[in-house]
This record gives structure tokens, C-alpha cells and sequence, in this order.
């Protein structure tokens, strides 16, 4: 058997040993632990901020919801959201005007379709899907009557076609229209008229 070295090489070589210890158990153990929480840092920092701006967002609910009480019993406002017990009989309202509107510039509404209501909040969006036939004018007050006063309503895919093979003669000026139209109404609600 080996004798170890004693005195003064003894000593290094133990201080060299626990120096090689300390290393592997560095390598081991706390590096990996030290480098994943350095890759986490960030994340936990953004993480942190995030709660901090939903913890002053909660803060401000109360004050929040008084003034969307408010503002739900305002009559000014609910002017601007369209009228209905019911998301059909919002629809129904949607028809009623875009037929009044569509009359007033001499044009015809050849068929109107309810969209499904999708919720959003308070709020419920009513879309109506539309066709009609109407010339180029009255297209342009149609839809400027639509997008300008209350209740205000919002015009999506818009599709604008020429009926061909008719020359000469008062529908050749007609032009076939696709629209849908937006609505809010105040979900579970009905809104004064």
C-alpha cells in the first residue's frame, strides 16, 4: 500500500483534491442551476411587470365600472348603439333601415341574412349580410348615410358588381351590391329607441 504525502506536499495535494472538488461539484450541480435562471431572468422580470399592470388595472375596475354605468345609462350614448330587446330584433332594426335607406335612393334590397351575434363584453355585434341593386349615387349616400349617423354602423366586405348584357335601358345603370353590416347592442339588454 501507497503512503500518502504528509507535511507540507500533503497539504497541497489535499487543497488540490477539495480545489477539484469544489470544481466538479460547481460543474455539476450549481452551473446548470445558475445558467437556467439566468435564461429564466427575463421572462420572470416580464412576468413580474405583467401582474404589476393587472394589479393597477384591478385597482382601477371599481372606477371603471361606475363610469361604463354611466355611460350605459347615458342616453347620448345608447343613441349610438342599435336598438333591440333581442340580437333578432337588433337584426330586424338593421333590415328596417337599410330598406328605408336603400328605398330613399331608389334602390331595391333583394335579400337580407342574419349573422350569428357575437358576444363582446357588454356589448353584442349584430351583422346583417345584404344584397341589393342600386346605382352608383345612391350606392355612395347609401353608404355614407350608413357610416354617418346613429346608430352607427360599420360596413364590411363590400362587393360591387355590374349586371352585364343590359345596354341602353334604365337598369343598366344598376349595379349589384354585397355588403355586411355591424351593429352594437347592449347585450342582455334593451336600449331605448
Amino acid at each position: 500500500m501507497s503512503q500518502l504525502p504528509t507535511g507540507t506536499r500533503g497539504r497541497w495535494v489535499a487543497l488540490g483534491l477539495l480545489v477539484i472538488v469544489l470544481v466538479l461539484a460547481w460543474q455539476i450541480t450549481l452551473a446548470p442551476l445558475w445558467a437556467r435562471y439566468q435564461t429564466l431572468a427575463p421572462r420572470i422580470a416580464e412576468q413580474q411587470a405583467q401582474v404589476q399592470r393587472y394589479q393597477r388595472l384591478a385597482a382601477r375596475a371599481p372606477q371603471l365600472k361606475a363610469r361604463l354605468d354611466m355611460l350605459r345609462n347615458d342616453p347620448r350614448f345608447t343613441t349610438y348603439l342599435v336598438s333591440g330587446a333581442s340580437g333578432a330584433l337588433a337584426a330586424a332594426s338593421l333590415q328596417q333601415r337599410l330598406q328605408e335607406l336603400a328605398q330613399a335612393q331608389r334602390g331595391n334590397v333583394l335579400s337580407t341574412r342574419v349573422g350569428k351575434p357575437e358576444a363582446d363584453g357588454d356589448f353584442e355585434l349584430v351583422t346583417l349580410n345584404a344584397r341589393l341593386q342600386i346605382d352608383l349615387p345612391g350606392l355612395q349616400a347609401l353608404l355614407f348615410n350608413l357610416e354617418t349617423q346613429p346608430p352607427y354602423l360599420l360596413v364590411r366586405n363590400l362587393h360591387v358588381y355590374r349586371q352585364l348584357g343590359r345596354r341602353n335601358t334604365a337598369a343598366s345603370d344598376q349595379l349589384d351590391v354585397q355588403l355586411d353590416i355591424d351593429g352594437l347592442r347592449l347585450a342582455g339588454e334593451q336600449n331605448g329607441e
